[in-house]
């Protein structure tokens, strides 16, 4: 039990290295201080998988029962261990590269296998002072005030929606150039996931990017008590792991499979979405995955929606695709101090773009 959990915490860990920074150094239990040193991030996800997998090894050969104050309150045995290393190492494998030309290098059928493996219930640790288990992305996402979605968001479940707050807060793209107020959803998720607020209460000086009409309010319900929350929340949807299978068989050819799995009765997007078929002839399959995973996963697993972004070239040109090592960790390690100096190049910063569906 100590070695599977030990492995899998530590391979997490590094994998949210991997994807948030251009490099990192890999830290296992015989390590010598005195000897780290940065390495590529390709070598951080490589090494963080290797983690991983070691902890879905142990715990498929393996019998045992994980304490609840380990993982907010889940009381885990070796198998859910197991799925839930899966779900983890498919999650980083997947969205690991930095471009559209990155991605297509993707092993997908290691993709698949991690995720026909993966969890098929939410993992839904606890959250606040029981256990000592936080989510301030969350938080501090969806706290009302704090935040609001993206335009881009609304404009996934309503195509005549604004993608965008205009520049000078005047000059909508709206027929009549006014101000489009609530949306009419094809989507039922923007009524019972979203709510809508007339005014904004942002510095216009920040930025009117910063503007929208809405903020995410599916998981209201966990800060009722205390405002970092105190109840069990999704930080994995067993959703993302049918969505990430569905890429990996539409990316290898068979788009049927991944229409079908969009398709499922009992799945999200028909039950709570409400929404028509997918046509695997006429309909942008992978778009539709896409979008699907901005929709129903918004608010569980910190940066999913960057990352996708990241991989698929939609970033806004030159946004950073990833971040410079903290100084802190720089002056730790005695190394120079750098920073990332992000240009249209796709090295380090976006050369893509996005389109939302009112601008095609």
């Amino acid at each position: 039990m100590l070695e599977a959990f030990s492995w899998f915490v530590t391979g997490v860990a590094h994998g949210c290295l991997g994807l948030v920074f251009d490099k990192s150094v890999v830290v296992k239990h015989d390590s010598n201080p005195e000897e780290l040193k940065l390495v590529s991030l390709d070598t951080v996800i490589t090494e963080s998988l290797l983690m991983i997998d070691r902890a879905i090894e142990i715990s498929d050969a393996s019998s045992f029962e994980i304490p609840p104050e380990w993982i907010g309150g889940q009381v885990m045995t070796n198998i859910e261990l197991f799925e839930l290393a899966n779900s983890y190492a498919a999650r980083i494998l997947a969205c690991s590269s930095r471009t559209n030309h990155q991605n297509g290098e993707i092993d997908r059928n290691r993709v698949l296998q991690y995720a026909r493996n993966g969890i098929d219930g939410d993992f839904e640790p606890v959250l606040g002072d029981a256990y000592g288990f936080y989510d301030f992305y969350w938080v501090y996402m969806c706290y009302p005030g704090w935040a609001r979605v993206d335009m881009r968001i609304i404009n996934l479940m309503d195509h005549d929606y604004p993608s965008r707050w205009p520049r000078d807060n005047i000059s909508w793209n709206t027929p009549d150039g006014q101000d489009p107020g609530e949306a009419d959803p094809d989507d039922a998720r923007l009524l019972t996931d979203f709510e809508y607020l007339e005014t904004n209460i942002y510095p216009p000086g920040r930025g009117y990017y910063n503007f929208s009409h809405y903020r995410h309010k599916r998981y209201d319900y966990v800060s009722e008590e205390f405002w970092y929350g105190s109840k069990p929340k999704p930080s994995f949807l067993s959703w993302e792991m049918k969505l990430l299978e569905a890429e990996a068989l539409y990316r290898n050819g068979n788009v049927q499979g991944a229409a079908d799995i969009l398709n499922d009765p009992s799945g999200p997007r028909k039950v709570r979405g409400q929404l028509p078929d997918v046509d695997p002839q006429s309909d942008d399959v992978l778009r539709l995955i896409l979008d699907e995973k901005d929709i129903e996963c918004f608010g569980t697993g910190a940066g999913i929606q960057f990352f996708d972004m990241r991989r698929t070239d939609r970033l806004q040109p030159a946004t950073l695709l990833h971040f410079p090592v903290p100084v802190t960790e720089l002056e730790l390690l005695d190394l120079p101090y750098y920073t990332i100096r992000a240009i249209n190049d796709g090295v380090d910063g976006s050369r893509g773009n996005w389109t939302g569906y009112d601008e095609e």
